[in-house]
């Protein structure tokens, strides 16, 4: 359990630090997005696992998000890293 929680520590603030970097020219827009953007996943996702059987409709929930997030990741690809402005 505690290496789980310690991944997520440098997970969280690794992808913000980097989500802000890229939006450093806009940042009070940026913040703003990364703050809503958990309400709005968490909004979306949790009435769809509690849709008939939990156990299927939680996996079928997490089968999408995996293909959304895996789907993101190789379209930022094509965005240049601004790491040194």
């Amino acid at each position: 359990m505690g290496a789980i929680l310690t991944g997520l520590g440098l997970v969280f603030t690794t992808t913000n630090t980097l989500a802000m970097n890229e939006g450093r020219q806009s940042a009070g827009e940026a913040s703003s997005l990364l703050g809503i953007a958990g309400y709005v996943v968490g909004g979306v996702v949790s009435p769809l696992v509690g849709v008939g059987n939990v156990m299927h409709s939680t996996a079928i929930t997490f089968v999408i998000l995996a293909l959304l997030i895996a789907t993101t990741a190789f379209l930022s690809k094509r965005i240049a890293p601004d790491l040194y402005n």
